[in-house]
């Protein structure tokens, strides 16, 4: 990527809704026999993407499907919350499969579903459902000559004949699908906090389909509305406390010209009621892999298709909650790979068919870190591939473990950054994936290293790169850019190492300049990573343009180190995490001569937002503002999927061994100790069904209450994440003015 002129970044480069930090090759995806490789890329603007592929024994790439091959068509509600979920900022084409036993590809768009053409000249073939298809779902026969896909609540299947360049008439295969009643297509809740895997699976040469059956009925029912008055969605939003959606799995005889009806393989059960996915477990038999309501059991239950019997096959525990990393990963003798932190990070471990422990692979002393990924097997089946923080947790990197050398580690990837891989179907090349805070991501087809004896300088044999796929132009304002400065500290207990990045502004800029903590610090995220993300951060660069220091730092709690540094924060959020902050800030202002100690501000969105209230409430002395975006404020109103992980329940349940009341009132923003002041800029989407706008209306309630004043964005028919072209650049310039006005002296204009 060629690094362009020194212009500043300015308001309208927010626009685009994709990040500058999104990889330029999208859902790389191998044909079946490995020799041509479909991807996404942009290609007509900066949010929209269309399909490649790229033929390994020719040497080209051609452009298969651009968005403005197909008519355009208006976004149903389903679609619009689908993408928010799935947190899709592109357009145009976002999914596309190889159609299995053929040389095709085929794509799920919006309501329809197309049939790539192998001429790019030649139109695409369109079948059109009148409901949303949930895209991701969507999946076709092994022998390629049907799509089955979710819709409306219902399951359909649509034959695809002449060899995957025509479809039939589309079958449906439920009709009992409703507001409350989903077959085949996780609740809002489940898709957002507990699934990872699929939600229907067809079995026995697709004479039979299972899928998971989703009942949201006693579920609370909320409507939400988008500021202008002008649409309600009614949606259920299972709180704390209060019933969550559960689900059955279910089985349907497709063997005949009329489907026989469904029988019910595993009834719904409220210990269990949140759902990972299914898979084809061979043998007649599939795998349910299912956390409990208290989530601190991991539970594998075989399902026989012949006789309907569940027999468990594994259950993981773990407390404080457990974290369910990966599927499990099958092996041909029936033996499987699953990640678990048993202790404290993530390890792999090795079961045989009947679900009893072998080994732990990453307990050998070698340098692995944290595992977080299982790539695949190698090409004889025996080896296996994953992904690990390795010895440094800002890093990413692949290695191999095999039987032949007792499980032991080899680092396959080197360079400082963050790597990653998809296996080719032979086992013996891949496509690495590459990135770090001085190179943009870039995706390399390679020859697998071979590992050499630890012994050895290298790590790894050389090897030639086949093919390197392209770059998007690299954004005009890139140039005046520059990666942060990493830095270790301890936590407040003195006990952990914290990584933190500081963003220096212009050292031309006159006197003490002022200092902006860019917070999230809650689960799922680690903020300081060596990666591309880092530096093209367009809000923390915007604000150093604009004269201030910014602060990044992961407290404990955040993401990438385990569940050994995350479960401080059980059943008390918002305390080590503002404690730790408030530590790293104290260790490294004094490295920082010319930022200001007088003037700090906390800014940050969701989770962050939270902590920025927090930051104001526990420790006014250090905090002098904050701009707080879409904040949980109490945690009573936030999923229960989440937050009954990290807290418990508020109230006594069955499913929980004790209520953690007084943990809820003292994480709360308006009960816990101390009261948020200070200069607030309050920002929220009025159309928020994630973090719902009764959170900042209750503060506002309390702030009016006590006669504090604050300022307020609210943001009409916005969801959690921003998207109006209008709103993002707004957004920008109000944060940055609120910062400089209310720290004083301001930047540069």
């Amino acid at each position: 990527m060629s690094r362009p002129s020194q212009r500043p970044l300015l308001p309208d480069d927010f626009i685009p809704v994709s990040s500058p930090a999104s990889p330029s090759v999208h859902s790389p995806l191998f044909s079946g026999d490995g020799r041509r490789i479909a991807y996404l890329q942009r290609h007509g603007g900066p949010d929209t993407l269309a399909l490649y592929v790229f033929d390994r024994d020719s040497g080209q790439t051609t452009l298969r499907l651009p968005a403005d091959a197909l008519p355009p068509l208006p976004m149903t509600l389903a679609e619009e919350l689908a993408r928010e979920r799935a947190r899709q900022r592109f357009d145009g084409i976002t999914h596309a499969r190889w159609l299995p036993g053929t040389p095709r590809l085929w794509c799920a768009l919006g309501q329809r579903l197309v049939l790539v053409a192998d001429e790019a000249a030649t139109a695409p073939v369109l079948h059109t459902h009148p409901q949303y298809i949930e895209a991701a779902l969507a999946t076709a026969l092994p022998g390629g000559h049907a799509i089955t896909y979710s819709a409306g609540g219902d399951l359909w299947r649509v034959p695809v004949t002449d060899g995957g360049r025509t479809f039939g008439s589309v079958q449906r295969l439920t009709d009992d699908g409703s507001a409350t009643l989903l077959n085949g297509i996780p609740d809002a809740m489940t898709r957002e906090e507990v699934f990872n895997g699929a939600a229907f699976i067809t079995v026995r040469e697709g004479r039979q389909l299972a899928w998971a059956r989703f009942d949201t009925s006693a579920v609370e029912r909320i409507d939400v509305g988008n500021g202008a008055q002008t649409r309600i969605e009614p949606t259920r939003y299972a709180r704390p406390g209060g019933a969550v959606a559960v689900f059955s799995i279910e089985l349907l005889d497709l063997g005949h010209e009329a489907p026989a009806a469904p029988r019910t393989l595993l009834a719904a059960d409220l210990a269990w009621p949140y759902y990972r996915g299914l898979a084809d477990w061979g043998a007649g038999t599939l795998l349910l892999t299912r956390l409990s309501r208290d989530q601190t059991r991991l539970q594998l239950l075989q399902l026989d298709l012949a006789s309907g019997l569940a027999t468990e096959l594994l259950t993981l525990t773990q407390t404080p909650w457990i974290n369910a990393i990966a599927p499990p990963l099958r092996r041909a003798d029936g033996s499987f790979f699953l990640i678990h932190e048993n202790g404290g990070i993530g390890r792999i471990g090795l079961y045989d068919a009947q679900g009893g422990w072998q080994c732990d692979i990453g307990d050998l002393g070698d340098a692995v870190g944290h595992i977080d990924g299982l790539v695949g097997l190698d090409g004889d089946g025996g080896g296996l591939y994953f992904g690990a923080t390795g010895a440094d947790a800002r890093q990413h990197h692949v290695f191999r473990a095999g039987p032949a050398d007792g499980w032991h580690c080899r680092q396959l990837t080197q360079a400082t950054g963050v790597h990653g891989a998809t296996l080719a179907p032979d086992g013996r090349h891949w496509l690495h994936s590459f990135e770090s805070m001085t190179e943009a991501p870039s995706l390399v087809l390679e020859s697998v290293p071979v590992p050499v004896p630890p012994t050895t300088p290298e790590a790894t044999q050389p090897r030639a790169a086949e093919h390197r796929f392209a770059a998007d132009p690299a954004p005009a304002w890139l140039g005046s850019v520059r990666p942060p400065v990493l830095h270790e500290l301890l936590s407040a207990d003195g006990r952990t190492t914290l990584h933190a990045a500081v963003y220096e502004p212009d050292a031309e800029l006159p006197g003490l300049r002022p200092v902006v903590l860019l917070v999230y610090g809650g689960p799922h995220l680690q903020a300081v990573r060596q990666s591309w993300a880092m530096t093209v951060d367009m809000r923390t660069q915007y604000l150093v343009q604009r004269g201030f220091f910014v602060i990044k730092v992961d407290n404990r709690g955040a993401a990438g180190r385990g569940i050994v540094f995350e479960q401080p924060v059980y059943g008390r959020l918002g305390h080590a995490e503002v404690d730790d902050q408030a530590a790293a800030l104290a260790q490294l202002l004094p490295r920082l001569p010319r930022a200001d100690r007088s003037r700090i501000a906390a800014c940050g969105w969701s989770y962050g937002g939270y902590m920025t209230l927090r930051c104001l409430q526990q420790r006014p002395e250090l905090f002098k503002a904050g701009v707080a975006g879409a904040p949980v404020v109490n945690w009573e109103d936030y999923d229960a999927p989440y937050t009954e992980r990290y807290m418990g329940t508020p109230q006594p349940l069955p499913t929980f061994a004790q209520a953690n009341a007084e943990g809820y009132a003292a994480s709360s923003v308006l009960r816990g100790d101390g009261e948020v002041q200070g200069p607030l800029l309050l920002i929220h989407g009025m159309n928020d069904e994630n973090v719902l706008l009764r959170h900042s209306t209750a503060l506002m309630e309390d702030l009016a209450r006590r006669r504090v004043p604050y300022e307020l964005l609210l943001l009409p028919g916005e969801r959690h994440g921003v998207r109006s072209a209008t709103q993002r650049p707004y957004l920008e310039l109000r944060i940055a003015e609120f910062l400089q006005r209310v720290l004083g002296r301001e930047g540069p204009a």
